[in-house]
């Protein structure tokens, strides 16, 4: 769920950063770009983990009894 959360939220800057590169003089237009660029190179390089986690076998957490849950 969150990678997808992640990458929705990416495809959200993505758009907003093409926005606002026709106007680059602007100042909201550099603030668009400058998080835009640090959420794709800071936060969606988490996503490729949080879809291998969502891959792993629950083998071991069953193996718990109830009780130690």
């Amino acid at each position: 769920m969150r990678a997808f959360s992640l990458t929705w939220l990416g495809y959200n800057w993505l758009r907003m950063a093409k926005a606002a590169s026709k106007q680059p003089q602007s100042l909201m237009a550099q603030a668009k770009l400058a998080t835009a660029k640090y959420f794709a190179s800071r936060v969606l390089t988490s996503v490729p983990s949080l879809c291998a986690n969502a891959t792993i076998p629950a083998a071991s957490l069953m193996a718990l009894p109830a009780e130690a849950l």
